[in-house]
């Protein structure tokens, strides 16, 4: 089991707002995001759990945010109903995909 996950941000205000779509499809709400010191960025949780976190946030480094090839990020899903309306929330918030969700 992992205990973060963080994808790197170029708009962190419309990746939040994609994820804000997406996530609570899938049991997952946002969350405050403490200020540590780091960058801006936003967290997502299973209700009433400090983990593990999803995030979006702009790079450490302040260089902007690149594409990771062979980089994958999965989501538990409670049912195939759930996976197929996070599916279409995420095509409705902007996302693309090469094909429909499956097994």
């Amino acid at each position: 089991m992992f205990s973060h996950i963080i994808l790197g941000a170029r708009d962190l205000d419309r990746q939040t707002a994609f994820y804000d779509a997406v996530l609570p499809h899938l049991g997952l709400i946002r969350r405050a995001a403490e200020d540590d010191g780091g960058p801006a960025g936003s967290l997502w949780t299973e209700p009433g759990k400090d983990w593990p976190q999803f995030w979006v946030q702009l790079p450490f480094d302040g260089r902007p945010a690149t594409r990771g090839n062979g980089v994958q990020a999965s989501f538990r899903a409670p049912s195939q109903a759930a996976v197929a309306a996070a599916w279409t929330a995420a095509i409705a918030a902007g996302g693309s995909d090469k094909d429909e969700p499956g097994l």
